[in-house]
């Protein structure tokens, strides 16, 4: 019987093009599982990316009528994750439901006014999650537990955070608990936060502005284990930014060498353009750093002071371009429907991603997280947008959606409609992709599962009906996006038709 089952729910947020997606660890729940597993609890992880939950299996799970759930949820996931603490309340009313994550910790008290939920954990969960499980072993309730949140009759009630915990004592992740048919392995974190404040970004809500890395030597060592057990042949470091400190990244970089693990795999990271450099670049290199992802955002010096990026476009283009210089496949994501935004400056975009012809190049529609500037900014507009419960809180719902003008934006700017963002966002993404060098980069990159490994197909994809039946509908609903674009061109709405003075 586990001491705690752990729920990562999923969101349909990428409708026809998520069997594309590469299906990650839940590297979050996985460092909490290790955290009560070196002491000795008994964890499940039960992961809807690979498994969906239903009220039949919730029973197969447990014969606990009291068993402790800890569900995690970012924005995007909180509507599966109410369903899914309504659907264990209903088979196990004397159970335990806790939320953690993002969304919960920015708004404890929408997530407890769902009665099936008993309890939110904000911010980091280790410090805490022992001292919660012990309490529901004796029901002894949680009222001491800092960072929790939890209902008193008609109140709610906030305790004080806990500290952050030093990342560095927490144990390896588990990768043992999870089936590496079913995940592509390749996800390391090797840093938690972020000292930046960009107004769009809703991590610090965890972290606030605190920056914190592992010691070389873990981070080395669970590289070789991956490559030992696994043997991916590219690992993703999913820090939100790798190369704040140059200094622990040359020692890293050191070390893959010195353990002969950049002739094993390729590794690809996501960074800044201006926390990069020709010394750091060519020690990334030598240690067969070949890609890495780098939020542009804009082409709009405007813009970019608006969500206070403390970059200018200007670094960011050099970076790009120092980067390419060293033979990186780079991946560069823009975001659409930013306040203050022009048509003029989302067609700048689009001109500065083609001149800097990059591997791969994103366009998002803005999405505004609770929590962040930006969500104010939107209500502060009356203009934030809320399907259900969040449900359409996702950056790549503008693009993903099978129907994209049914979908409705969470967000966008003054002088801007709806569709105009959804179309320029549409049109961005694949006018830029329908060049036939860029085309030919994506397959290769895709099947090769090089660079971030934003969209891949496995090893034989061919053989797969599944992987088959997913193509046809991609191609069938892209084909009506083109047609889309030849209406746009005869317009003269294309990007790529647009004239302007800037």
């Amino acid at each position: 019987m586990e001491d705690i089952i752990f729920i990562n729910p999923k969101a349909d947020e990428l409708g026809p093009v998520d069997f594309l997606v590469p299906k990650s660890v839940p590297l979050g729940l996985g460092s909490l599982a290790a955290y009560l597993m070196e002491k000795k609890y008994s964890v499940k992880i039960i992961d809807e990316e690979v498994e969906r939950l239903t009220v039949k299996k919730i029973k197969k799970l447990t014969q606990n009528s009291r068993q402790l759930f800890g569900i995690s949820c970012m924005t995007p996931t909180a509507s599966r994750g109410y369903e899914l603490a309504d659907l264990i309340k209903s088979t196990y009313p004397d159970s335990t439901i806790v939320f953690g994550g993002i969304h919960p910790t920015v708004l404890p008290e929408e997530v407890l006014s769902n009665k099936s939920i008993d309890l939110v954990v904000k911010g980091e969960a280790e410090p805490v999650i022992e001292r919660i499980v012990i309490n529901h072993k004796n029901g002894a309730g949680f009222k001491d537990i800092p960072s929790c949140s939890y209902r008193d009759g008609a109140n709610f009630i906030h305790n004080p955070r806990a500290p952050l915990i030093d990342i560095n004592v927490l144990p390896d992740i588990p990768y043992h608990l999870f089936d590496p048919k079913l995940y592509d392995m390749g996800f390391v974190i090797s840093s938690r936060g972020c000292p930046y404040n960009c107004v769009f970004c809703s991590q610090r809500a965890i972290n606030g502005n605190t920056y914190r890395y592992r010691a070389t030597d873990k981070v080395i060592k669970e590289i070789e284990t991956l490559i030992s057990l696994y043997k991916p042949s590219n690992i993703v470091f999913f820090d939100d930014i790798f190369t704040l400190n140059k200094k622990r990244i040359h020692e890293l970089c050191s070390g893959i060498i010195d353990r002969g693990l950049n002739l094993k795999a390729e590794f690809t990271m996501v960074t800044r353009g201006d926390s990069i450099d020709e010394d750091l670049l060519c020690k990334l290199r030598a240690a067969n750093f070949t890609g890495l992802a780098i939020g542009a955002e804009t082409a709009s010096e405007e813009l970019m002071k608006m969500i206070d990026k403390k970059e200018t476009v200007k670094d960011v283009v050099k970076g790009i371009t120092l980067a390419k210089q060293h033979g990186f496949l780079v991946d560069v994501v823009f975001i659409y429907g930013l306040p203050g935004e022009t048509r003029e400056d989302r067609v700048a975009a689009f001109r500065l991603a083609q001149a800097l012809d990059v591997a791969k190049a994103r366009f998002n529609n803005a999405t505004p997280y609770p929590g962040t500037r930006l969500c104010n900014i939107a209500k502060d507009e009356n203009n934030l947008n809320i399907v259900g419960a969040w449900k359409n809180f996702t950056p790549t719902g503008a693009l993903a959606a099978a129907r994209p003008f049914k979908w409705v934006l969470p967000y966008y700017p003054k002088g801007s409609t709806q569709q105009d963002i959804i179309m320029d966002v549409i049109q961005a993404n694949m006018l830029y992709f329908l060049q036939p060098h860029r085309l030919r980069v994506l397959i290769k990159n895709s099947i090769d599962r090089r660079g971030t490994k934003w969209l891949v197909l496995p090893p034989k994809w061919w053989l797969s009906i599944r992987y088959i039946y997913g193509l046809i509908s991609v191609i069938f609903i892209n084909l009506s996006r083109l047609m889309l674009l030849a209406k746009w061109g005869l317009q003269g709405k294309l990007l790529i038709q647009c004239k302007y003075d800037k």
